[in-house]
Protein backbone atom coordinates (compact mmCIF):
# COMPACT_ATOMS: atom_id res chain seq x y z
CA UNK A 1 0.00 0.00 0.00
CA UNK A 2 1.28 3.42 -0.68
CA UNK A 3 1.01 6.78 1.13
CA UNK A 4 2.98 9.74 1.83
CA UNK A 5 5.00 10.79 4.70
CA UNK A 6 6.34 14.17 5.57
CA UNK A 7 10.46 13.57 5.94
CA UNK A 8 11.97 16.98 6.22
CA UNK A 9 13.39 16.43 8.97
CA UNK A 10 14.52 13.05 7.68
CA UNK A 11 16.19 14.05 4.61
CA UNK A 12 19.83 13.10 5.87
CA UNK A 13 18.54 9.68 6.33
CA UNK A 14 20.48 6.70 4.84
CA UNK A 15 17.17 6.09 2.46
CA UNK A 16 16.40 9.67 1.89
CA UNK A 17 19.95 10.15 0.15
CA UNK A 18 20.56 7.45 -1.67
CA UNK A 19 17.05 8.29 -3.29
CA UNK A 20 17.63 12.11 -3.59
CA UNK A 21 21.01 11.17 -5.32
CA UNK A 22 18.90 10.17 -8.73
CA UNK A 23 18.41 13.77 -8.74
CA UNK A 24 21.64 15.48 -7.92
CA UNK A 25 24.61 16.24 -11.32
CA UNK A 26 27.85 14.43 -9.20
CA UNK A 27 26.16 12.95 -5.94
CA UNK A 28 29.05 13.04 -3.83
CA UNK A 29 28.32 11.93 -0.29
CA UNK A 30 29.37 15.92 0.18
CA UNK A 31 26.98 17.18 -2.37
CA UNK A 32 24.16 15.42 -1.15
CA UNK A 33 24.51 16.57 2.72
CA UNK A 34 24.93 19.85 2.00
CA UNK A 35 21.84 19.74 -0.38
CA UNK A 36 19.74 17.68 2.30
CA UNK A 37 20.43 20.31 5.13
CA UNK A 38 19.72 23.32 2.63
CA UNK A 39 16.46 21.74 2.54
CA UNK A 40 16.08 20.65 6.05
CA UNK A 41 16.85 24.58 7.01
CA UNK A 42 14.53 26.49 4.69
CA UNK A 43 11.48 27.12 6.37
CA UNK A 44 9.45 27.70 2.82
CA UNK A 45 10.71 23.97 1.93
CA UNK A 46 8.47 21.03 2.19
CA UNK A 47 9.81 17.44 1.49
CA UNK A 48 7.58 14.03 0.94
CA UNK A 49 8.80 10.67 0.68
CA UNK A 50 5.94 7.88 -1.19
CA UNK A 51 6.54 4.94 0.69
CA UNK A 52 5.54 2.01 -0.26
CA UNK A 53 4.89 -1.48 1.53
CA UNK A 54 7.62 0.75 4.54
CA UNK A 55 10.00 1.33 2.07
CA UNK A 56 10.81 5.01 0.32
CA UNK A 57 10.27 4.18 -3.26
CA UNK A 58 10.38 8.30 -3.68
CA UNK A 59 10.88 11.67 -2.65
CA UNK A 60 9.63 15.44 -3.75
CA UNK A 61 11.12 18.49 -2.56
CA UNK A 62 9.33 21.60 -2.95
CA UNK A 63 9.45 25.63 -2.25
CA UNK A 64 6.05 26.73 -1.46
CA UNK A 65 7.14 29.91 0.17
CA UNK A 66 4.97 31.73 -2.53
CA UNK A 67 0.94 30.41 -2.24
CA UNK A 68 0.10 30.93 -6.09
CA UNK A 69 3.70 28.59 -6.96
CA UNK A 70 5.22 25.46 -5.78
CA UNK A 71 8.52 24.42 -7.43
CA UNK A 72 9.82 21.52 -7.09
CA UNK A 73 13.49 21.73 -5.81
CA UNK A 74 14.73 18.05 -6.17
CA UNK A 75 12.59 14.59 -7.25
CA UNK A 76 13.81 11.68 -7.67
CA UNK A 77 12.25 7.75 -7.83
CA UNK A 78 14.53 4.60 -6.71
CA UNK A 79 15.99 3.93 -10.06
CA UNK A 80 14.65 0.18 -10.26
CA UNK A 81 11.12 1.48 -10.11
CA UNK A 82 10.89 4.63 -12.44
CA UNK A 83 8.75 4.46 -14.96
CA UNK A 84 5.89 2.69 -12.46
CA UNK A 85 3.92 5.90 -12.05
CA UNK A 86 5.60 6.52 -8.55
CA UNK A 87 6.71 10.21 -10.07
CA UNK A 88 3.34 10.64 -11.55
CA UNK A 89 1.74 9.81 -7.64
CA UNK A 90 4.39 12.43 -6.32
CA UNK A 91 3.49 15.44 -8.79
CA UNK A 92 -0.53 14.62 -8.47
CA UNK A 93 -0.36 14.74 -4.27
CA UNK A 94 1.13 18.15 -4.31
CA UNK A 95 -1.37 19.43 -6.82
CA UNK A 96 -4.01 17.86 -4.93
CA UNK A 97 -2.04 18.99 -1.25
CA UNK A 98 -0.85 23.04 -2.21
CA UNK A 99 -3.20 23.57 -5.17
CA UNK A 100 -0.62 26.69 -6.47
CA UNK A 101 -2.01 27.96 -9.58
CA UNK A 102 1.71 27.58 -11.23
CA UNK A 103 4.07 24.45 -10.95
CA UNK A 104 7.50 24.88 -11.46
CA UNK A 105 10.43 22.38 -12.23
CA UNK A 106 13.87 22.80 -13.79
CA UNK A 107 15.08 19.25 -15.15
CA UNK A 108 17.77 17.81 -18.23
CA UNK A 109 17.62 16.06 -20.89
CA UNK A 110 17.27 12.76 -18.64
CA UNK A 111 13.39 13.82 -17.20
CA UNK A 112 12.68 16.28 -19.47
CA UNK A 113 9.93 14.10 -21.04
CA UNK A 114 8.51 12.52 -18.04
CA UNK A 115 7.53 16.22 -16.96
CA UNK A 116 6.12 16.17 -20.68
CA UNK A 117 4.10 13.15 -20.13
CA UNK A 118 2.30 14.50 -17.25
CA UNK A 119 1.57 17.75 -18.35
CA UNK A 120 3.94 20.46 -17.94
CA UNK A 121 5.01 22.70 -20.72
CA UNK A 122 8.81 23.00 -21.38
CA UNK A 123 10.95 25.65 -22.65
CA UNK A 124 14.61 24.67 -23.56
CA UNK A 125 16.92 27.35 -21.66
CA UNK A 126 20.51 25.51 -23.03
CA UNK A 127 23.33 25.09 -21.27
CA UNK A 128 22.47 27.17 -18.46
CA UNK A 129 25.30 26.29 -15.86
CA UNK A 130 28.19 25.81 -18.15
CA UNK A 131 28.54 21.57 -17.98
CA UNK A 132 27.43 20.68 -21.05
CA UNK A 133 24.35 19.55 -19.58
CA UNK A 134 20.92 21.02 -21.52
CA UNK A 135 18.78 22.25 -18.53
CA UNK A 136 14.55 23.01 -19.41
CA UNK A 137 11.98 25.11 -17.91
CA UNK A 138 8.81 23.12 -17.06
CA UNK A 139 5.97 25.02 -15.99
CA UNK A 140 1.97 23.38 -15.18
CA UNK A 141 -0.63 26.34 -14.91
CA UNK A 142 -3.68 25.42 -13.60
Amino acid sequence: MDYFVDIKKNLLGSDSLSILAESVFDPTPERLRMRAEKHMSNPKTRAYALQRDGLCVGIIVLDTGDPARVEILDFAVKKNLQKQGVGSTLIRYCINAFRPALRIAETDDDAVGFYRQVGFSIEPLGNKYGSGANRYLCTMPV
